[in-house]
């Protein structure tokens, strides 16, 4: 079945691509560098550069696969040419123009929607398959099908694929005996089994789903500019004052590294001495930070002032600093339900003309 669909590309165009091609396997080698493309678009496709991801639409009515698989596609999209903006702003910005109803404005026009997020293209996702995988949750193996399409500012789909992850296609990694490879177990341990399953199925299913995908031209001083991954230590945990947040980007070396959590101040990164291009930051939480499953977005910055983001796949950060009530106050509220619920039964005797025998069903 044929299910990557794109604009056929003319003989000129193939024959620059070429050129280009060549060029570049004589180019400058040295220093490091993102994984050669092999997608770029000639300029008759006429790709959008600014492009946003909306929600995606669920067929299969669960809203449980949405929260795993659509932060692991926009992960892999975010790796690609596109100036990609992050899925928690795009979605903020959504909510404020739709009172909270993402779910409507995924249903509107796609030029009124770029010109609300300030972009010129659209990524639509579709979860057209869910199945949990069977009843025993230790052995189950999800399996999904993902439809999801790029269009541009007149709603005209210059893209659009169509992938199925399932067993055949699930494969547990093991991390790297890395500082990053240790960090994203832990991320990974908090999990439940089949979350972890559903990740692995879902990065494979991304990573096909992309891997045709053509992309613009890179942006003049973008060329060494990428982020391979964030990964923090938060997900499934409840921080406080007093506890640590961990935190690392992967990407290009050398550059200003920061992290942003939506509700709390930038998060300056420190670059390793031993590995260039993995950033770290350990945040001491204080008694007045307040935050709800918020996302953690990765930038990095060049000389130019030029930044890439992308937005950890795995996990939300919750800080709650909310003092529990005091004993006293407690006690005093449960006397008080007390007191209403005998007031209430004296009022239904007075009205009942006595007692109730409780052993009658009369």
């Amino acid at each position: 079945m044929k299910n990557i669909r794109y604009a056929a590309w003319p003989i000129g165009a193939v024959f620059v691509l070429a050129l280009l091609v060549l060029e570049g396997c004589v180019g400058d080698t040295q220093g490091p560098s993102r994984p050669v493309n092999t997608a770029i678009a000639p300029p008759a496709m006429d790709l959008p550069n600014r492009v946003a991801m909306l929600p995606f639409l669920d067929m299969t009515r669960q809203e449980y696969p949405l929260t795993m698989v659509r932060p692991v596609l926009f992960n892999h999209l975010a790796r690609k040419n596109y100036q990609l903006t992050p899925w928690p702003d795009s979605d903020a910005r959504l909510a404020i123009a739709f009172d909270g109803r993402l779910e409507l404005a995924i249903t509107r026009e796609t030029t009124e929607l770029c010109q609300l997020l300030e972009v010129d293209g659209l990524w639509r996702g579709e979860i057209v398959h869910y199945n949990p995988g069977g009843a025993r949750e230790a052995e189950a193996i999800p399996s999904l099908t993902v439809r999801l399409r790029l269009e541009d500012v007149r709603g005209r789909i210059v893209w659009q694929g169509e992938r199925r992850g399932d067993a055949r296609s699930y494969r547990q990694a093991t991390d790297p005996p890395t500082p990053l490879g240790r960090l994203l177990g832990q991320a990974k341990a908090v999990l439940s089994g089949r979350d972890l399953r559903l990740f692995y199925v879902a990065e494979h299913l991304a990573m096909e789903l992309v891997s045709t995908l053509p992309e613009p031209p890179v942006p003049p001083g973008d060329a060494r500019l990428w982020i391979d991954d964030v990964i923090h230590d938060g997900g499934g945990r409840v921080l406080g004052q007093g506890d640590i947040l961990q935190l690392a980007i992967s990407g290009t070396p050398e550059m200003i590294a920061t992290t942003r959590i939506p509700g709390l101040k930038p998060i300056y990164m420190t670059e390793s001495p031993q590995t260039p291009g993995y950033y770290t930051a350990r945040v001491l939480f204080g008694p007045h930070e307040q935050v709800d499953h918020a996302p953690v977005i990765g930038m990095l910055q060049n000389h130019l002032g030029l930044t890439r983001e992308n937005v950890a796949p795995l996990g939300t950060v919750t800080v709650d600093n909310r003092v529990p009530a005091r004993m006293s106050d407690i006690k005093q509220d449960v006397l008080g339900n007390i007191g209403d619920i005998a007031s209430l039964s004296l009022r239904g005797e007075e009205h009942g003309g006595g007692k109730r025998d409780m052993g009658s069903n009369r």
